[in-house]
């Protein structure tokens, strides 16, 4: 059988479109789109990496600081020597850092008690010349010490408790 001249073209014309294959640009600028695609997608992936180690060192923190607060309240409520009242010659800060530890990845808690003054209607770093007053603010501050710096305060009121017959609570 004997191919036309017509057929004989169209073989020659489908055989050079057969042929013909990609170009090394082609195949390059696709490479390319991979690889961008590839990147961004490992981008992607790094950042939400980092994102989740920020929120576990964040709700970590969150927990101790409201561990302590429960601790604090349960010491203080639980006895009345466990107040410490300024003005006592007591380490007052030293007292309530015995409620706490070394949380894994934080560096050691930190604790800075404050005393009301009725007087100026505010909080003071020093005892008030009126004495103790009966609130005071404990303030605990979490640090981790890795390279993702977190850092969680909390401020806790302080009252000293008020039992039957015990002085009134002014």
């Amino acid at each position: 059988m004997r191919l036309g001249s017509r057929a004989k073209q169209q073989a020659a014309q489908l055989s050079k479109r057969d042929d013909r294959g990609e170009s090394l640009v082609e195949l390059l600028v696709a490479l390319a789109v991979m690889a961008t695609a590839v990147v961004v997608l490992l981008g992607a992936l790094a950042t939400a990496i980092r994102v989740c180690e920020f929120h576990r060192l964040q709700t970590q923190a969150g927990v101790f600081a409201r561990t302590f607060a429960e601790t604090l309240e349960n010491k203080v409520t639980g006895s009345q020597d466990n107040y410490v009242p300024c003005g006592v010659g007591r380490d007052i800060v030293g007292s309530y850092k015995g409620y706490l530890y070394k949380p894994v990845g934080f560096e050691q808690p930190g604790v800075d008690v404050t005393f009301w003054d009725p007087d100026a209607a505010e909080f003071q770093k020093t005892c008030p010349a009126t004495g103790d007053s009966g609130v005071q603010r404990v303030t605990l501050t979490l640090k981790t010490d890795g390279s993702l710096k977190v850092t969680e305060t909390l401020d806790i009121t302080l009252r000293k408790p008020c039992r039957s017959g015990d002085d009134p609570c002014a």
